[in-house]
């Protein structure tokens, strides 16, 4: 099935932007969507990591879908870096640090997720994609 466009916003990269975001979303897909809970944490764990990581002064995100699956994009400014996901080794103090888990949830509840650069530019499309039945 071919993707359908649902519809996409440009946030500020500012943190509370994450309340508009979580809103938008849950305005696009509806509440009895079944994937509504976990999209709206993984997106403001998305955000989040787009706004904390990169030097963006705005951020889009678009959501698809293609009737077994929602998709959302998170498309920021760029940065030196790319996303990772950090494991308990990486740091000593991990187990008990308040951030750090963003993209460890998103690789838990996602079925799908990843990164892309955009060329040209210094752009980044972080996606993540949950079952939609």
């Amino acid at each position: 099935m071919t993707a359908q466009h649902l519809g996409s916003r440009v946030f500020a990269a500012d943190p509370s932007e994450a309340k508009a975001a979580r809103r938008w979303l849950n305005d696009l897909i509806g509440s009895a969507h079944p994937a509504q809970t976990d999209a709206a944490l993984l997106l403001t764990e998305a955000l989040s990591n787009a706004i904390k990581h990169t030097t963006s002064t705005k951020i889009e995100v678009r959501a698809t879908t293609d009737g077994s699956h929602l998709h959302i994009d998170v498309i920021d400014e760029g940065a030196a870096t790319v996303p990772h996901v950090r494991r308990h080794s990486d740091a000593p103090d991990n187990e008990t640090a308040l951030d750090g888990r963003g993209l460890l949830l998103i690789e838990t509840l996602a079925t799908d997720y990843g990164f892309q650069r955009l060329t040209p530019g210094p752009g980044l499309r972080f996606w993540f994609s949950l079952p939609a039945i």
